[in-house]
């Protein structure tokens, strides 16, 4: 079950502690996160000569996901792309 999903199940139980702290993210944490998304699909990306359907589906997948994300999300992607100096990266995954 996908976590969005399973969030959507539990919502009628009662929330504790730990669910205080699942997705307690800082700026790092989300910069760290979205340095090595940048660097996963460049590497399934520059696998053409070889790129399977799997993977094509798989980065059509991420990049659906990234688009649901929030500004500020949004926002940690360009700057890491920014300063990982792939800015085209942007484009090829429909991020604004």
């Amino acid at each position: 079950m996908n976590p969005q999903a399973k969030a959507a199940n539990d919502s009628n139980r009662p929330k504790t502690d730990a669910d205080e702290h699942i997705f307690r993210f800082t700026e790092g944490n989300i910069k760290t996160l979205a340095c090595a998304i940048i660097f996963a699909t460049q590497y399934i990306g520059s696998r053409a000569s070889e790129a399977s359907d799997e993977d094509v589906a798989a980065l059509e997948e991420i990049s659906a996901e990234l688009k649901k994300g929030s500004v500020e999300e949004k926002n940690c992607l360009i700057q890491a792309a920014k300063e990982l100096g792939v800015e085209s990266w942007l484009d090829e995954m429909g991020i604004d």
